[in-house]
C-alpha cells in the first residue's frame, strides 16, 4: 500500500493538482485479542464520503482513509435510489433494483417480443454507445438501446437505470476511475487507524502546501492497549474454568470481573498524533480537525484548544443537535491581521489573538447550488467543502516564498516522477534483453536438438539399410 501511495501522490502532484486525504467513519476498539467484544461509536462516514466527492468535483486527488463497511462515496448515493440499508441490501431494496419476474411472466414475454427488439427510452447515450458520433448526435433525444431482458430471468429496473441521479453519478465514477484520481485505504481498529494515517501522511508530505488533510474520522478517545487486552473472550461469570496455562483467566488487572460478575475496565487514553502529524508527518499540508460537543460554549472553547494545542489551520466544529443544518468554522488571522473572507459568509473576531469563527449553514449550500433536492447534509458540505477549499488555496498563494513552496515542490515531486520514469526504462531495457537472450538460448537449443534428431535418423536409416543389403 506504501507504493500505491507515493505512486498516486507523485503522480497528481507532478501535475500540480491538489492532494486530499480525508479520513472517516469512526474507529473499533477490542477489549480481547481474540476479538469477540468491543468499544464503538455511531459514526457512519456519511460526512466524510460527502466531502471527498466535493473535493473530487473541485479538481482534488483524494486519498480516502475509510473505515471497512463505512459510507462510501458516489456508493451512497445509489443506495439511497434503491432505499439500501446500511447493513447491506434490504428484502424490499432488491425488488427496487431488479425487475423480477415469475417464470410464465417471462414465457409469455419470450413469445411475444424477439430477442432483437428495440425499447426506447430516455437515457443517456453514453451508457450504450461507445463511438463519440453516437454520443453526440442524440443529445435530448430518445434513443434505442438494446432491451436489458435478453432470455434471463431478471433484468435491471429501469427506474434505477435510467434515473438521472444514477446516470450523472456513472459519469462521475466513469471519470474518475479513467482520472486515477481516487485512492482508498481502509481501517477497522483505533491502532491500525493511527498507523495508516501517519502513512498516508507521509506519503503527501511531497506535495508540501498542496496536501489538505481533512480528519473527519470519529477516532475513539479511550481504548485497551494490545497488551493490557484479555487474549480469550471474556467470560459472564466466573465459572472456575481453567485455561490450558493453567491460570483461572489470563486478564489483566485492566479487565476485572468482580465477585458480584460485574465487569471492571480500565480505558486508557488514546495517543494524540495530530501534534506529530503537523510537526513530522506533513508539516506544510492544511490541516482540519474536528469537534463535536453537545453544548455550543464548550464547542468553542474546545475548538480553540485545539488549535492552540495543534497548530491546525481550520478547526470545524459540530453541534450535536444541529451538526447536520451548521458548522462553525474556527480559522487564526494571518501576520498584521491579514485573513481571508468569504462573500456571504460572516466571520467573528473571538479575542485579540486573531481567532476568528464563521457560521456556515445548510441554506447558504442550497443558494449555492439547486441540485440537493432538500439533501441538508449534501448542501451543508457543499457549502463547508466550498470555504475549506478556498481557504486551502489562500493558504498555497499565501506559501509561495516558502523554502518549500507548491511549485518547488512540484518541481522535485516531477525530477522524482522523471527518476521513476527513467528508472522503469531502464528496467524494461534489462528485461528486454534478458528476453533477447532467453530467445536466443531457446533457438540454440532447438537447433542443438534438432541436429541431434537429424543425426540420429540417418544413423537409424543406415543400420536399416545396412542390414536389408546384408540380406
Amino acid at each position: 500500500m506504501d507504493g500505491k501511495l507515493r505512486e498516486f501522490v507523485t503522480r497528481h502532484t507532478a501535475h500540480h493538482v491538489p492532494i486530499a486525504l480525508v479520513t472517516s467513519g469512526g474507529t473499533r476498539t477490542p477489549i480481547e485479542r481474540n476479538c469477540v467484544r468491543y468499544l464503538d461509536n455511531f459514526s457512519t462516514g456519511t460526512r466524510g464520503s460527502y466531502a471527498v466527492e466535493e473535493l473530487l468535483k473541485r479538481g482534488y486527488a483524494v486519498i480516502h482513509l475509510k473505515r471497512e463497511g463505512s459510507v462510501s462515496p458516489l456508493g451512497r448515493i445509489i443506495a439511497d435510489v434503491i432505499k439500501c440499508e446500511r447493513g447491506g441490501l434490504s428484502f424490499d431494496s432488491v425488488g427496487t433494483l431488479f425487475d423480477c419476474k415469475l417464470d410464465d411472466d417471462v414465457d409469455m414475454e419470450r413469445s411475444s417480443e424477439d430477442d432483437a427488439v428495440q425499447t426506447e427510452s430516455s437515457a443517456d447515450s453514453w451508457m450504450y454507445f461507445s463511438s463519440r458520433e453516437n454520443r453526440s448526435g442524440n443529445n435530448g433525444r430518445r434513443i434505442s438501446r438494446p432491451s436489458r431482458r435478453r432470455g434471463g430471468l431478471v433484468s435491471l429496473n429501469e427506474r434505477v437505470a435510467d434515473s438521472p441521479l444514477v446516470q450523472s453519478t456513472l459519469r462521475m465514477y466513469r471519470e474518475i476511475k479513467m482520472n486515477g484520481t481516487l485512492l482508498t485505504v481502509e481501517f477497522l481498529y483505533v491502532d491500525e487507524y493511527l498507523d495508516k494515517l501517519k502513512m498516508c501522511c507521509e506519503a503527501i508530505n511531497t506535495s508540501g502546501s498542496l496536501a489538505l488533510v481533512y480528519l473527519a474520522a470519529a477516532v475513539s478517545d479511550f481504548y485497551i492497549p494490545k497488551e493490557k487486552q484479555a487474549t480469550h473472550k471474556i467470560q459472564s461469570r466466573d465459572y472456575g474454568i481453567n485455561h490450558q496455562s493453567g491460570s483461572k483467566d489470563d486478564r489483566d488487572a485492566t479487565i476485572r470481573l468482580d465477585p458480584d460478575n460485574t465487569l471492571q475496565l480500565t480505558l486508557y487514553p488514546v495517543p494524540k498524533v495530530i501534534p506529530s502529524l503537523r510537526r513530522d508527518w506533513c508539516p506544510n499540508a492544511f490541516v482540519v480537525s474536528f469537534k463535536l460537543e453537545t453544548d455550543f460554549t464548550i464547542l468553542q472553547q474546545k475548538q480553540v484548544l485545539a488549535m492552540k494545542k495543534n497548530d491546525v489551520q481550520m478547526v470545524i466544529g459540530n453541534e450535536l443537535a444541529t451538526r447536520y443544518e451548521k458548522v462553525f468554522i474556527l480559522t487564526r488571522d494571518g501576520a498584521g491581521g491579514k485573513y481571508f473572507e468569504e462573500e456571504g459568509i460572516e466571520s467573528k473576531l473571538l479575542d485579540d489573538d486573531g481567532y476568528r469563527v464563521a457560521e456556515v449553514t445548510a441554506a447558504q449550500g442550497h443558494t449555492n447550488s439547486s441540485l440537493f433536492c432538500g439533501d441538508k447534509i449534501a448542501a451543508l458540505e457543499h457549502a463547508t467543502i466550498d470555504y475549506v477549499v478556498k481557504r486551502h488555496f489562500f493558504y498555497i498563494s499565501s506559501n509561495t516564498g516558502n523554502k518549500q513552496s507548491a511549485a518547488g515542490l512540484v518541481s522535485a515531486v516531477a525530477m522524482e516522477a522523471s527518476s521513476v520514469h527513467e528508472q522503469g526504462l531502464e528496467d524494461a531495457q534489462k528485461q528486454l534483453q534478458r528476453d533477447r537472450l532467453k530467445a536466443k538460448a531457446v533457438e540454440l537449443a532447438w537447433n542443438v536438438a534438432g541436429s541431434a534428431l537429424g543425426m540420429a535418423l540417418s544413423y537409424t536409416i543406415a543400420k536399416i539399410m545396412q542390414k536389408n543389403n546384408m540380406k
